[in-house]
């Protein structure tokens, strides 16, 4: 089993809009659901973009989607929140 990544909002958002970054981060980190970790905080960060994005109702599915990874709770002791890792990952423009 591959080991567990913490999946930051950046990576998630490259990976929806679909550029060359996004689907290099989808190879490595979105191929193994079940070996990914989101914290509570980057799922609420993704709603509102998503929402603003797509609108309400694909927003909660693509939320219900990010559930199959391991979800820390708000203020776990790794979330990104509190300084705990997370990929660094350089953006541009998606």
């Amino acid at each position: 089993m591959p080991a567990s990544r913490d999946i930051d909002t950046s990576a998630w958002i490259a990976w929806f809009a679909g550029n060359a970054l996004g689907r290099k981060l989808g190879k490595h980190f979105f191929s193994v659901m079940t070996s990914c970790i989101v914290s509570a905080i980057v799922q609420l960060e993704l709603s509102r973009w998503l929402f603003r994005v797509l609108g309400e109702d694909q927003a909660d599915q693509v939320i219900v989607y990010t559930q199959k990874c391991v979800v820390l709770p708000f203020g776990h002791a790794n979330s990104p929140a509190r300084g705990g890792p997370a990929p660094r990952v350089q953006l541009g423009y998606c």
